[in-house]
């Protein structure tokens, strides 16, 4: 939590929470996790990690080609006013609470949706490192067809709750859909 931050100003959770099981990525879903964890395109977080320009994409394909829009074009199930990235942590509850991601989020899969801290300064690669996360310290459940998820950080002082940085509801089938798109490379027009 920055000096900046009160605790009123953030949503805290346990660092256990109860929504979540404790059971492992199923063998279905391996290919989320190399790509989200082992293969992530997020750089220096993994020894096997893959940067864009190694599926084909050119330096600064995110701006150049507005992958973004494309990526969230090739999944119309998330409505873009449902992705929604802040570059202020103190914003992040009142944006949870707004769209249906406070406390109890996880009961409600009918429909996608994320916000997330603007980490990286580019909204999919913050929203890549918060799954990244999520898998990786397994604040996360498969739900039906849906990846349930939180990204945290840790507050310092506190051992029993974590300060949340990223909420989200995400169909199986839209994170395989950015996958694929991402690991094909640019279409050539």
């Amino acid at each position: 939590m920055s000096k900046k931050e009160t605790e009123s100003d953030i949503e805290c959770a346990p660092r256990k929470p109860g929504w979540i099981k404790k059971d492992g990525v199923a063998n279905a879903y391996s290919d989320l996790f190399d790509f989200f964890v082992t293969n992530t395109l997020i750089e220096n977080l993994s020894d096997k990690g893959k940067p864009l320009s190694e599926y084909g994409w050119p330096k600064g394909a995110w701006k150049k080609l507005n992958l973004k829009e494309k990526l969230l074009a090739e999944t119309p199930s998330i409505k873009k006013e449902l992705f929604i990235s802040v570059t202020k942590c103190s914003d992040l509850k009142r944006k949870f609470l707004s769209n249906k991601l406070g406390k109890g989020f996880h009961k409600d899969i009918s429909f996608e949706r994320v916000v997330f801290y603007n980490a990286m300064g580019n909204a999919f690669l913050s929203l890549f490192f918060h799954l990244r996360n999520s898998f990786a310290h397994g604040r996360y459940q498969i739900i039906g067809d849906c990846f349930v998820f939180e990204g945290a950080k840790t507050i310092h002082g506190n051992r029993n709750d974590v300060a949340i940085r990223a909420r989200g509801v995400l169909k199986i089938e839209t994170l395989r859909l950015w996958i694929k798109y991402i690991t094909s490379g640019p279409k050539k027009d």
